[in-house]
């Protein structure tokens, strides 16, 4: 699928290089992805900017798209 995906220009090897993937330990899967939260605080990040790193952000545009 990735050659596929880079040879009809889907995806760039720049920007988004071959498997295989390697992922932080600790969110390794979807299954772990809960953990992102934990991590971003231990490495220093605020509450407010992980907030947003999780999708604080796309609410704030939904909400004044959508509204409430």
């Amino acid at each position: 699928m990735y050659e596929h995906r880079v040879a009809i220009g889907d995806w760039r090897p720049e920007s988004y290089p071959p498997p295989p993937h390697h992922f932080p330990d600790g969110i390794a899967t979807p299954r772990d992805f809960r953990n992102l939260t934990k991590r971003l605080l231990e490495r220093g990040y605020s509450e407010q900017t992980t907030r947003k790193i999780l999708g604080g952000n796309w609410v704030r545009v939904f909400r004044e798209v959508w509204g409430e």
